[in-house]
């Protein structure tokens, strides 16, 4: 289908405050929330695609105060604009790794639905949202974040959307590996290196 942004309340701002993985996310505020809508009876290609009866696999990263959540609606509606089922929604209430929660959820598009409308919201001042994915529900994705002035790779999200973060010194050596758990972050390799200077006799 086709994928189109619209906007309830302000324009998405991406914001360079904080990142899940790269540099910058998506920033969600209260009151302004962030719609877009994926036309699935349109026959042009786009960067989403979803079909009807399909199940689909969705997977995000929110940050938000203690007090604060950000959700994901998802609904489902036909050439009428009527509802073909019930509404889903995700909430970042879960696991708190670093700061950041993650939200983590199948749903089934109905059948005769035409249109599938996605509404991010915040509870709070300002929430963050970073690595959205979604897939079929068979079907295995792995995502990669590169820098992009040194194109390193800085970030490998694994199946269930947890990241191994790769740190790297001046002269592009991978210097520390980290893995993201349940359980939280993990150091997996620290290296060191030095190069000796010249030897003046």
């Amino acid at each position: 289908g086709r994928m189109n942004l619209s906007v309830a309340g302000t324009v998405p701002t991406i914001s360079t405050q904080e990142a899940h993985t790269g540099k910058a996310s998506l920033e969600v505020n209260s009151g302004s929330d962030i719609e877009f809508t994926v036309d699935i009876g349109a026959s042009n290609f786009s960067t989403l695609h979803l079909y009807s009866g399909k199940t689909y696999h969705l997977s995000a990263w929110a940050k938000a105060a203690s007090t604060e959540s950000v959700s994901i609606e998802i609904s489902f509606e036909d050439d009428l604009q009527q509802s073909t089922g019930a509404p889903v929604t995700y909430t970042s209430n879960g696991d708190v790794i670093e700061g950041w929660s993650r939200l983590d959820k199948a749903f089934t598009v109905p059948t005769q639905t035409t249109v599938v409308k996605f509404r991010i919201s915040g509870t709070g001042a300002t929430a963050y949202l970073d690595d959205l994915r979604i897939h079929p529900e068979n079907s295995a994705i792995k995502t990669f974040v590169y820098d992009p002035i040194t194109l390193r790779l800085v970030a490998e999200l694994d199946a269930q959307n947890f990241a191994t973060f790769y740190n790297y010194d001046l002269e592009g050596t991978v210097v520390q590996v980290k893995k993201e758990t349940e359980r939280g972050v993990m150091t997996l390799q620290n290296t060191r290196s030095h190069l000796q200077q010249a030897i003046n006799p």
